[in-house]
């Protein structure tokens, strides 16, 4: 490596360990500020939870003794309204007295009996409040704050609410009730404070906050279960209730983003007596992380500008080390050169002997496997000429593949048989510093064992070739038989299909004839004596004539008369319009420059119609079928389709449920194919193919 480039990599690591231990400061004192942000939140939270409830217990023990007071407790048990003017009155005390928004009297239905507002518009004596859980609890004896919005006013407050004793030891016979305002909870709230402070209730609604247009709004994203719960209890008012857009995306408890990605330090602290109840306090991040720069660029300048200082003076000592090392290694490998050569080349031998030999074919160096070969020490063939060591021809040859080595500087192998042993021989060439060629080194290897193994595995290929050809020639031949006799099986099922259609054509269907005219004649003789035995007599004629229609038809299907006398065509167009008959499924017919063919495959053609025409019918949950029959380029080609659910051709597991087995042996017969092509969903397609020439097509 040159020492430009290794200067340039010294200097990038600098400046990279320079920027990463200055992004990791950064990093550092941002999370240090945002724990000191986050330890400030608690503080305020804390104390915020400490004067609510403070605030919270202010009217407790007032509503407590005004409960108490005869003019309130002379109203029950049974509703005096001779008490009610003293009970107004001390209401009206203890309104003015407290600073409350209202205090008021309800009975044990809940309905509001007495109030200091009884005068104001917005008076709300006479209403049914049993709804509120205040007067659910009180009035089974538990006293109870609760915070929420007026029905009446739609003013926020806190309600006190105490049960109303009419004597020692009885049941309440009322409820008495506080109502006081927030002003102080917000004031607790509207303090100067860096960051969003809220009073959040059991469902995430904000009662009250700092933050004005999040007021009556849930502060996490809601269940829609949850707001109508909200709005069911008219705790605070009827909404609509919605979403502030923080969202907890991230899954990080103590981080939460708004609808335009601002991310907020979250710090959430339980109110103590009020379950579910919470202060939620939201710190901005990027408003913390702006304290940060100065401090950060204050403190780490000088540390960024020493470490690359140092970095400097290390890479001076770096490079005035790298190049004494350098100098020193080039001379050792001038030194080491051309004996590592040599070492290589000998110790890398992959086979058996190897030699190094000079341009003039003397040799340098060799192993022991190669003198050995030779029979002679190593000693005594140092310096020797390598060529002088064989015959005159094999030398010839040896010297020849030495002399194209340094010629093309490529190597050379081949392979001789000497003393009857196959040798494996690769020359090698070895060049100097300038890229000439000065030394060839030869390795040989016996592969005797080898050639034996490679002419008894050609042998055994050829044995197996003759045997695989024998048993091919065995297969086809069977395979010839196993198709004429299936071709002589279904032509003799032909012919007994067409025997049976002529017997219940002609024997059968002329005995039923037979029959309907003595059943007419029987109908005659006794329409006018006896019309009992004249109705089923008539009626023996319709069944009758069903049968016939029936025979016939069996006839038809088993050997259709038409595809003998008039051919395929009119069969096939027979065919169509009886499968659309009986089916309901509609059918069309279509052919192009088709002439009349042979028996067989007429035959073939029309089965194979009949049988997909079949799997239609049975499997394909189709409106319409459509059959087509083309002759183009010495190609018949007959077709049906169809738009029904279609199946995956490709892993149909068993063929013979559709008859493809029959369809496609009766295709093989007559000389042609079969292809079917189906997709769930998009109907299916039946194409048989047969070559058939010009002058064939009437044989």
């Amino acid at each position: 490596m040159k020492l430009r480039t290794i200067l340039l990599v010294l200097s990038l690591l600098a400046f990279f360990s320079a920027s990463t231990a200055g992004y990791l400061y950064f990093s550092s004192s941002r999370e240090s500020v945002l724990r000191e942000a986050n330890r400030n939140a608690a503080i305020s939270a804390e104390t915020i939870s400490d004067r609510l409830s403070s605030h919270l217990h202010e009217y407790l023990k007032s509503v407590r003794a005004i409960s108490c007071l005869p003019a309130i407790r002379d109203v029950f048990p049974i509703l005096s309204n001779d008490a009610l003017p003293a009970a107004n009155a001390t209401l009206d005390h203890f309104q003015r007295a407290l600073e409350v928004d209202v205090c008021y009297l309800m009975d044990g239905r809940g309905v509001t009996i007495a109030s200091s507002n009884r005068n104001d518009p917005d008076s709300f004596v006479g209403a049914d409040y049993s709804f509120r859980p205040y007067f659910q609890k009180a009035i089974g004896g538990q006293p109870t704050i609760y915070m929420a919005t007026g029905v009446t006013s739609k003013k926020r407050g806190v309600y006190y609410s105490h049960p109303v004793y009419p004597g020692v030891g009885e049941t309440p016979g009322g409820v008495l009730v506080i109502k006081a305002p927030v002003d102080l909870i917000e004031k607790e709230f509207l303090q100067a404070r860096e960051g969003i402070v809220a009073l959040v209730e059991p469902h995430g609604l904000i009662f009250v906050t700092n933050r004005e247009k999040w007021l009556y709004r849930l502060i996490w994203k809601p269940d829609p279960d949850e707001v109508a719960e909200i709005s069911l209890s008219r705790q605070f008012g009827d909404g609509p209730f919605l979403w502030t857009g923080l969202d907890r995306r991230q899954r990080q408890e103590n981080r939460a983003f708004d609808s335009s990605g601002k991310e907020y330090a979250v710090y959430t602290k339980e109110i103590d007596k009020y379950p579910g109840w919470s202060i939620v306090y939201l710190q901005d991040t990027q408003e913390v992380s702006r304290k940060i720069p100065f401090r950060f660029i204050r403190m780490t300048g000088l540390v960024i500008l020493a470490f690359c200082g140092l970095t400097g003076v290390l890479v001076f000592f770096l490079f005035r080390k790298a190049s004494s090392l350098i100098t020193q290694r080039r001379a050792a490998e001038a030194a080491l050169r051309q004996s590592e050569e040599t070492a290589l080349a000998l110790l890398n031998a992959p086979t058996e002997s190897a030699l190094l030999l000079n341009r003039e074919g003397r040799i340098l160096a060799l192993n022991r496997p190669a003198a050995d070969r030779f029979g002679k020490k190593k000693d005594e063939l140092i310096g020797r000429c390598a060529f002088d060591l064989f015959e005159p021809l094999v030398a010839e040859v040896r010297r020849a593949y030495h002399d194209q080595v340094l010629q093309t500087c490529r190597p050379v192998r081949y392979e001789d048989k000497r003393e009857g042993r196959w040798l494996n021989t690769n020359i090698y060439p070895v060049f100097d510093p300038a890229g000439d060629v000065v030394r060839v080194a030869v390795f040989s290897r016996d592969v005797t064992d080898q050639k034996a193994a490679e002419e008894a595995l050609q042998a055994a290929k050829e044995e197996l070739l003759a045997y695989s050809k024998d048993l091919e020639r065995r297969v086809q031949e069977r395979t010839g038989e196993l198709r004429r006799l299936s071709a002589s099986i279904m032509s003799r099922q032909e012919k007994e299909r067409a025997a049976i259609a002529r017997e219940l054509h002609d024997e059968l269907g002329q005995m039923l004839t037979a029959l309907r005219f003595e059943a007419v004649w029987l109908w005659e003789r006794l329409k006018d004596n006896d019309s009992n035995g004249a109705e089923r007599a008539f009626a023996m004629c319709g069944l009758i004539d069903k049968s016939i229609d029936e025979v016939r038809g069996i006839s038809i299907r088993l050997r259709p008369g038409v595809l003998d006398d008039l051919g395929l065509i009119a069969a096939l167009e027979w065919y169509a319009t009886d499968f659309e008959k009986r089916t309901g499924i509609e059918c069309s017919f279509s052919h192009s420059n088709v002439d009349e063919v042979n028996d067989t495959l007429a035959t073939a053609a029309y089965r194979i119609a009949q049988e997909a025409l079949t799997n239609v019918a049975r499997h394909a949950q189709a409106s319409h079928a459509r059959v087509t029959l083309v002759r183009w380029n010495g190609t018949l080609t007959l077709s049906v389709a169809d738009n029904g659910r279609g199946f995956d051709a490709g892993s149909q597991s068993d063929p013979a449920k559709f008859g493809l087995v029959g369809m496609r042996e009766r295709s093989s017969l007559a000389g042609g194919s079969l292809e079917i092509h189906s997709t769930e969903g998009e109907g299916t397609e039946v194409v048989f193919r047969v070559f058939i020439a010009h002058e064939e097509a009437f044989h």
